[in-house]
């Protein structure tokens, strides 16, 4: 399957873009105008993904495991937000980011099904990337940065490879189709 390199830009263009307004528009008192943005992307990706089931069931499932994970790592005090949402563990603005990032798993980050050593350097490299683009900006205060970037590139050195996995194995479950 030869790749549509249009859509793989605009799946990648769009998830920074939302990425980037969810990080920084909530610390400047704009937080709705980064989920209507965050809510346009999602809209579009569904209007044009050729895996709307998979998509959902991962557009569900992410935020879940974005609670446990960081909302665990909240808990243990390695993450201070400054904005809070009642209810969940999690401030609602990194819920959507999770959300978000689900929608790259069958587009932008597909080819990593086949990868998984590639999907583990990735996620140790990248996610600490992503994690200290946030604190720089200002959505996340950390006790002790380098620490902090440590657990995170552990974590989601097992992390990526797993969803990856369970990405690979929904595209293969009769049940969705």
């Amino acid at each position: 399957m030869t790749a549509n390199i249009p859509q793989l830009a605009c799946n990648s263009l769009g998830y920074y873009i939302a990425w980037l307004s969810l990080i920084m528009l909530p610390q400047q008192d704009k937080a709705m105008l980064a989920y209507t943005i965050s809510g346009t992307y999602i809209v579009i990706h569904f209007l044009l993904s050729k895996h709307k089931k998979i998509d959902l069931l991962l557009l569900i499932l992410f935020p879940i495991i974005g609670m446990i994970v960081d909302g665990t790592l909240t808990k243990l005090g390695i993450f201070q937000f400054s904005t809070t949402t009642p209810y969940i563990p999690i401030p609602f603005w990194l819920l959507l980011i999770w959300a978000i990032f689900s929608l790259l798993l069958n587009q932008s980050l597909l080819w990593l099904q086949r990868k998984p050593k590639i999907a583990i350097i990735m996620g140790a490299l990248s996610a600490p990337l992503s994690y200290y683009a946030g604190y720089k900006l200002g959505a996340v205060n950390y006790a002790d940065p380098i620490q902090t970037l440590g657990t995170i590139s552990i974590i989601w050195a097992i992390l990526l490879p797993i969803l990856c996995l369970m990405n690979k194995r929904l595209h293969t479950s009769k049940m969705l189709y």
